[in-house]
């Protein structure tokens, strides 16, 4: 099969048996009238995978084929390689699965019931000494984040062998991290074997890196053991599977501070759905970790982190997403002092974490915004305002003399108008450090971009009352600056302005909280939830 054109032979194309159980045993598999099908190249299962069934290798786990259990409903079983995809999808049909159906642990709130877990807990402590809470008031906040989950195309990759023995794969566009190293441990290679060709620019966000891994996985795989050109098409093989999943999460925490709102200890729970294998989840919780060590020095922080096991595809968790996480619940938390000890919560804030250069910039702006707002609040019944300023926190300090810029900081105002039902982002302005590169308008578009994208995660993903409520959290006015820390080659961060468009997520819960109780207002948030209210939907 040669394309005239390109003088240059076709790929083969796959087709995957799929499990339709969301749990159940294999018992047999039987390939042989498809291997008879003409045009069929090979037939691939999981005995055939020379290396570790792992496509995540030290980054995590996640069988690429499934070998004595199917553990989510399309979980893949074995890979049809033909001559174009018709023959595949047909000898497809042909095989024959034997499964033991089993009973599935359906969601996060029916794996806590059961105790179903890939490990007990993962624990860290700040601080080793004895605590004495003599003297502390406390608050306790519970928390229950649900994810809405979709399906993208991740596009194509095409892989075939090279001279080395090993596989070259080309790929029009992706962001993973130490793939070389997952792949040469399935395919039992050098590391040096494998050679991914992909061009610069415009790349796939890290939250699909596991679903990615796959697709180099069954490419890569294909290629060696049929010694052919394989192209992979994303759509095909995850077939309607929702591929961006970060899982629900539980999260309790206990927070002591002194009469002055100065954070003594901040002690959290974390419950995450891992889906039917661990994942990259323990992402999650170093992303989590990452926020709440940045209070200041003295705070004791302790954390547990119970691997809940469901039969859910594998959670594709980030840092990005445990920090997002982490900023959700710290905000919460201050904004409970402030309202305890009855002091503005930028006072609080200050009194609990290094603000930074690009809140010191954006605090007179908020100052004179939070005048305007409150003057506006005092002629207007139906409609109201509230700004709030956010701060992001997550340089870190590689010597005495410098360090990584992701500091960060925002300011957003937002309207309601409860007679029209509507929600607006009248006014947002954020600054972000990065370490100077000569490149101050590629960089701060690229945080324009990122900020714009946690927005529209908001906007999309969180209203629980969307379809009565008109929102538009794209603002009239958005501003955008990026400061430069010193003269180290290195960028900004995509996390850090992803994670201050939750500036506007607070600015909307304080317009809320301010609103008289009288009035029918009929906005909520699915994405910060007392685990009483999710428990009572799910039963519902």
């Amino acid at each position: 099969m040669v394309d005239q054109n390109k003088n240059n032979v076709l790929p083969l194309e796959l087709a995957y048996v799929q499990s339709p159980y969301e749990y159940a045993e294999i018992v047999s598999i039987d390939t042989s009238e498809a291997i008879k099908v003409p045009g069929v190249v090979s037939i691939i299962a999981a005995n055939d995978i020379p290396g570790d069934n792992n496509i995540l290798g030290t980054q995590g786990s996640c069988e690429l084929l499934a070998e004595k259990f199917v553990n989510y409903q399309g979980q893949i079983l074995a890979v049809v390689v033909a001559e174009d995809i018709k023959i595949a999808n047909e000898a497809v049909s042909l095989i024959a699965v034997d499964y033991k159906p089993l009973p599935p642990i359906q969601g996060l709130l029916e794996a806590i019931n059961f105790d179903s877990k890939h490990h007990e807990f993962k624990e860290f402590n700040s601080i080793d000494n004895d605590f004495n809470d003599q003297g502390l008031d406390f608050v306790d906040t519970d928390h229950w984040f649900s994810e809405n989950v979709l399906t993208v195309d991740l596009g194509s990759v095409t892989a075939e062998p090279n001279k080395d023995g090993g596989v070259l794969i080309r790929t029009a566009n992706f962001d993973v991290t130490d793939i070389e190293s997952s792949l040469a441990k399935l395919l039992s290679l050098n590391k040096n074997q494998i050679f991914i060709d992909f061009p610069d620019g415009d790349s796939f966000p890290k939250v699909t890196q596991l679903r990615y891994n796959q697709i180099l996985g069954i490419a890569a795989l294909s290629s060696l053991i049929t010694g052919k050109k394989i192209q992979v098409v994303s759509r095909t093989l995850f077939n309607g599977i929702k591929v961006i999943n970060c899982g629900e999460v539980k999260i309790q925490s206990r927070v002591g501070f002194d009469g002055e709102g100065k954070i003594i200890s901040f002690d959290s729970n974390l419950k995450l759905d891992c889906g039917s294998e661990l994942g990259s989840s323990e992402l999650i919780f170093l992303g989590f970790m990452k926020v709440l060590k940045k209070l200041e020095d003295g705070a004791r922080v302790t954390a547990n982190f119970d691997h809940c096991k469901t039969n859910l595809i594998p959670n594709m968790g980030t840092i990005q997403e445990g920090v997002w996480l982490g900023l959700m619940v710290l905000d919460d938390v201050i904004n409970k002092i402030a309202v305890k000890i009855s002091e503005p919560v930028n006072e609080v804030r200050k009194k609990n974490m290094s603000t930074g250069r690009p809140y010191r910039r954006l605090e007179k702006i908020y100052s004179n915004k939070l005048k305007e707002v409150n003057e506006f609040n005092d002629k207007n019944e139906s409609t109201k305002k509230s700004v709030y300023l956010f701060n992001v926190d997550l340089s870190e300090k590689l010597d005495d003399k410098k360090g990584e810029g992701m500091n960060g900081a925002a300011v957003a105002e937002v309207e309601v108008d409860v007679i029209n039902e509507t929600l607006k982002l009248c006014y947002s302005n954020f600054i972000q450090e990065y370490n100077w590169t000569g490149l101050y308008n590629r960089e701060r578009s690229i945080s324009i971009t990122s900020f714009l994208k946690g927005l529209n995660r908001l906007s999309v993903n969180h209203f629980s009352n969307s379809e009565r409520v008109r929102n538009n959290l794209f603002p009239d006015e958005l501003l955008c600056d990026v400061i430069s820390i010193n003269d180290e080659s290195s960028t900004t961060s995509m996390t850090l302005s992803y994670c201050l468009s939750l500036s506007v997520y607070f600015a909307i819960l304080e317009v809320i909280r301010n609103f008289d109780s009288g009035l029918p207002l009929n906005i909520s948030f699915d994405i910060l939830n007392t685990s009483q209210n999710f428990e009572q939907k799910h039963q519902e």
